[in-house]
């Protein structure tokens, strides 16, 4: 399990996780683990770091990776890089899921982005642009979904440009895209969870349907993914269909 920014691995001790992952253990045979990564570096890098400790810990047996909000990009990119350096934990890993993952983008960040440039534009509204820009790389990265460093290598920090991750879903990965929207509008509601939106959660746009599974849980928060028994009922289902 791999949670997301300006967290770590107690997020994900809440009371419908503990009983997820012990129905894992009970009816998977399944060893529980949890990451904790520093948030404010690249994804690439965390990827990167991600790839070459599964290479040396990871048991030989079948790998399934879960990833909350930050934490779902971190999982495909670590598999994407582990791929592309042929490593040899990535052909053991089978399902690959994201919860409220921003694969298109978080609004926020970008609106964020947009509010610190014009922040620019005079002497009296400078010195604030400087704490602006004190935002970390993790959190940019979030602006358009970069999980590699080719995604970003050649732009500016604060680039407003869209420009969406590269990678493509490895094609032998069973992947689970879990979306929330705080209202009963589904894909419609313009804020989703209030810090991902549907569409970029789904990630429709950046991969063809077939690619993943795609699944909206309504009335429910960016934070609530983490705790709502819909989500590990999902999540129970997806494992359970073992063909």
């Amino acid at each position: 399990f791999l949670h997301g920014l300006c967290m770590n691995e107690r997020a994900w001790q809440q009371p419908a996780h503990t009983s997820f992952a012990s129905w894992a253990r009970t009816q998977l045979a399944a060893r529980v683990a949890y990451l904790r990564y520093n948030t404010g570096l690249r994804i690439s890098e965390n990827g990167a770091r991600l790839a070459e400790l599964l290479e040396r810990e990871a048991p030989e047996r079948e790998l399934i990776l879960i990833g909350h909000s930050m934490g779902g990009l971190l999982a495909i990119g670590a598999l994407h890089q582990a791929l592309e350096r042929g490593l040899d934990w990535p052909r053991r890993v089978t399902r690959l899921a994201c919860l409220g993952a921003p694969h298109e983008g978080a609004s926020l960040e970008r609106l964020g982005n947009h509010a610190n440039r014009a922040l620019g534009v005079s002497r009296w509204t400078r010195p604030f642009m400087r704490l602006g820009n004190l935002r970390s790389d993790g959190i940019r990265d979030l602006r358009f979904g970069h999980v590699i460093e080719a995604d970003w290598r050649e732009r500016h920090a604060d680039d407003p440009r869209r420009a969406h991750s590269a990678v493509q879903l490895a094609p032998h990965v069973d992947h689970l895209f879990l979306a929330a929207a705080r209202s009963a509008e589904g894909e419609t509601d313009r804020l989703g969870d209030w810090l991902v939106t549907v569409p970029s959660a789904l990630a429709r746009r950046l991969h063809p349907e077939g690619a993943a599974r795609r699944e909206l849980i309504r009335g429910l928060d960016h934070l609530g993914l983490l705790a709502d028994e819909r989500v590990y009922r999902s999540l129970r289902t997806w494992l359970g269909d073992r063909n």
